[in-house]
Protein backbone atom coordinates (compact mmCIF):
# COMPACT_ATOMS: atom_id res chain seq x y z
CA UNK A 1 0.00 0.00 0.00
CA UNK A 2 2.72 2.08 0.77
CA UNK A 3 4.54 1.65 -2.64
CA UNK A 4 1.20 2.41 -4.29
CA UNK A 5 0.57 5.46 -2.99
CA UNK A 6 3.84 6.71 -3.82
CA UNK A 7 2.92 5.90 -7.24
CA UNK A 8 0.19 8.64 -7.47
CA UNK A 9 3.19 11.48 -8.68
CA UNK A 10 3.39 9.23 -11.61
CA UNK A 11 -0.14 10.24 -12.99
CA UNK A 12 0.39 13.96 -12.72
CA UNK A 13 0.61 15.38 -16.21
CA UNK A 14 3.72 17.97 -15.52
CA UNK A 15 3.38 19.37 -18.90
CA UNK A 16 0.55 21.39 -17.86
CA UNK A 17 -0.15 24.78 -16.00
CA UNK A 18 -1.09 23.47 -12.33
CA UNK A 19 0.99 20.75 -11.99
CA UNK A 20 2.65 22.22 -8.95
CA UNK A 21 -0.85 22.11 -7.30
CA UNK A 22 -2.00 18.93 -8.56
CA UNK A 23 1.38 17.55 -7.21
CA UNK A 24 1.01 19.53 -3.82
CA UNK A 25 -2.37 17.91 -3.21
CA UNK A 26 -0.87 14.48 -3.93
CA UNK A 27 1.75 14.75 -1.44
CA UNK A 28 -0.51 15.80 1.19
CA UNK A 29 -2.58 13.19 0.41
CA UNK A 30 -0.08 10.38 0.45
CA UNK A 31 0.96 11.96 3.65
CA UNK A 32 -2.48 11.42 5.36
CA UNK A 33 -1.89 7.77 3.58
CA UNK A 34 1.28 7.41 5.44
CA UNK A 35 -0.53 8.77 9.62
CA UNK A 36 -3.84 6.34 8.25
CA UNK A 37 -1.31 3.20 7.88
CA UNK A 38 0.70 4.17 10.95
CA UNK A 39 -2.58 4.02 12.90
CA UNK A 40 -3.36 0.86 11.37
CA UNK A 41 -0.61 -1.06 12.51
CA UNK A 42 -0.70 0.63 16.39
CA UNK A 43 -4.32 -1.24 16.00
CA UNK A 44 -6.73 1.54 15.73
CA UNK A 45 -9.99 0.59 14.49
CA UNK A 46 -10.50 3.79 12.79
CA UNK A 47 -8.05 3.30 10.95
CA UNK A 48 -8.86 0.03 9.75
CA UNK A 49 -11.82 0.98 8.64
CA UNK A 50 -10.31 3.67 6.42
CA UNK A 51 -8.02 1.23 5.20
CA UNK A 52 -10.89 -1.70 4.02
CA UNK A 53 -12.44 1.36 2.66
CA UNK A 54 -9.62 2.37 0.37
CA UNK A 55 -8.97 -0.89 -0.46
CA UNK A 56 -12.61 -1.23 -1.74
CA UNK A 57 -12.00 1.49 -3.71
CA UNK A 58 -8.79 0.86 -5.10
CA UNK A 59 -10.51 -2.36 -6.65
CA UNK A 60 -13.61 -0.56 -8.11
CA UNK A 61 -10.91 1.54 -9.99
CA UNK A 62 -9.05 -1.23 -11.72
CA UNK A 63 -11.87 -0.63 -14.19
CA UNK A 64 -10.05 1.99 -15.48
CA UNK A 65 -6.88 0.44 -15.70
CA UNK A 66 -6.23 0.45 -19.81
CA UNK A 67 -8.53 3.24 -20.18
CA UNK A 68 -5.68 6.12 -18.94
CA UNK A 69 -2.34 6.41 -19.73
CA UNK A 70 0.33 7.76 -17.33
CA UNK A 71 1.76 11.36 -18.15
CA UNK A 72 5.33 10.05 -19.18
CA UNK A 73 3.99 7.54 -21.89
CA UNK A 74 1.62 10.21 -23.14
CA UNK A 75 2.30 10.77 -27.40
CA UNK A 76 3.99 14.36 -27.39
CA UNK A 77 2.22 17.18 -29.27
CA UNK A 78 3.21 20.53 -31.05
CA UNK A 79 1.45 23.10 -30.41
Amino acid sequence: MVICNAMGWIIIDYSKPHARFTFVIFTALIAIGYVVLWFYWNGRNWARVLVLLNSVVTIFNLRYWNSRLPAFSRPQTDS
